[in-house]
């Protein structure tokens, strides 16, 4: 049975500066540190235990039950659902989540990573909810919002807000439902995913205080003639060797609008003699990549304009 959501909404959900896994370790550590603060009784969770994040085609291949719901009220704390769609299993036509928290009204915009488009969500360290601080899960549901949920196997993409029928998460998952053996329910070549960036450009560092890139060659978008990659002066955020005066480096931008989530802005990858590794983009990405991984700028230069 298919449903239809109504249109509300669907204004994607903008960024944090990315930095490099470093900088969402050290976000992590400083979250634990305030649970540890305010609770003696918390238990170390720097680092979540697999379950919580294994690639999504395990999630959807380990889960009996998979089904769209929306929030219609609450038993107590605990979100009531009401079940629009089953693509996996079976559940009550109402049913709670034990861990499911219900919030009565939220005024901001759709947690749905502007229907899961925005390339933050499919970074294998980026979520809606992520776990607390004891490594447990306690998704939040508002009130009448519509939710794709993985019953009874928590997981940091289990609880993801749907608000479009196009929504890409929730094709992913039909995709991977019908055809269990692909990789990743999402697929494109490097081009189509660079393509899907609010932005892109070839930069070259000229002060490592912030650290801040010249602007030599836009790509995608526009941007200004400088840029600034951290509000931090800390080397240790670069990838590889660090900061260095006049490297050159491919800057990827996300989407740029307000959030109320967390998200990453922009990837960096080293420019070496006119190429770009993409390798650690596939690393840290969900998404199926096909074709090669290395990259010219002439190249990338013809298929983007």
């Amino acid at each position: 049975m298919q449903f239809a959501i109504p249109r509300g909404n669907t204004m994607c959900n903008g960024p944090r500066p990315k930095g490099s896994y470093r900088m969402h370790k050290l976000l992590l550590l400083i979250a634990f540190l305030i649970g540890v603060t305010i609770s003696s009784a918390a238990n170390a969770c720097t680092i979540p235990p697999r379950n919580l994040t294994t690639h999504h085609r395990t999630l959807v291949a380990d889960t009996d039950a998979i089904v769209l719901a929306r929030v219609i009220g609450s038993v107590g704390p605990l979100a009531k659902f009401a079940r629009l769609e089953v693509l996996r299993g079976d559940t009550s036509q109402f049913f709670i989540l034990p861990n499911g928290h219900y919030l009565a009204g939220n005024p901001q915009a759709a947690e749905d990573f502007d229907a899961h488009t925005n390339l933050a969500f499919w970074d294998k360290h980026e979520t809606r909810n992520w776990n607390d601080p004891d490594c447990r899960m306690r998704p939040r549901f508002v009130q009448g919002r519509a939710y794709l949920l993985f019953l009874n196997n928590p997981h940091w993409r289990a609880y993801e807000e749907i608000v479009s029928p196009d929504d890409l998460w929730l094709q992913a998952v039909r995709r991977l439902i019908d055809e269990p053996g692909l990789k990743s329910g999402l697929s494109m070549t490097l081009e189509e995913w660079l393509a899907r960036s609010h932005g892109v450009f070839v930069g070259t560092i000229d002060n490592c205080s912030g650290p801040t890139l010249r602007v030599d060659e836009i790509l995608i978008g526009r941007f200004a003639d400088t840029w600034r990659y951290s509000l931090r002066d800390d080397d240790d955020y670069w990838p590889q060797s660090g900061c260095e005066v006049g490297k050159q480096y491919l800057v990827q931008s996300y989407q740029e609008t307000p959030s109320s989530l967390p998200y990453y802005s922009a990837s960096i990858y080293p420019v070496e003699d006119g190429e770009v590794d993409f390798t650690p983009a596939v690393v840290e990405s969900e998404i199926g990549f096909s074709g090669g991984l290395v990259k010219t700028i002439a190249a990338l230069r013809a298929a983007l304009r």
